[in-house]
């Protein structure tokens, strides 16, 4: 049987989580934009990244030889880049380059991969 007190204290975490909610349902803050996994799409696979400060963004992987120009994010909304990279079937590793420079791991992915320099790299399952 449930206490007072641990009752209590899942009502006020209960409410926090729906002061939250509403608070990220009314504003544009990009602490408050959640990150989105890569997913298919008509066309290959939609990779997107939130970044504050960003001046551009590049997807790169092993299927464009880690290249920070072949496929460069468009801004959507705020502080979120996407694109869409038409990908063959099989896993597929890769990162986020932000301004040309700072390598990014994926916030979401459907795996990770030590890449051999400190970091990890995202995968991408393409079925």
């Amino acid at each position: 049987m449930c206490s007072r007190e641990s009752i209590t204290s899942c009502f006020f975490v209960v409410v926090a989580v729906a002061v939250f909610w509403l608070l990220a349902a009314c504003t544009s803050s990009p602490l408050l934009t959640l990150p989105v996994s890569p997913h298919q799409v008509e066309g290959g696979v939609e990779f997107s990244l939130v970044h504050s400060g960003a001046q551009s963004v590049a997807v790169v992987g092993d299927f464009n030889d880690w290249s920070r120009s072949s496929h460069l994010l468009a801004r959507k909304d705020g502080d979120r880049w996407s694109g869409v990279v038409p990908l063959s079937s099989g896993e597929h590793v890769f990162m986020f380059v932000v301004n040309g420079e700072q390598w990014v791991v994926p916030p979401v992915a459907d795996d990770y991969v030590e890449d051999g320099f400190g970091q990890k790299n995202g995968v991408v399952v393409v079925r």
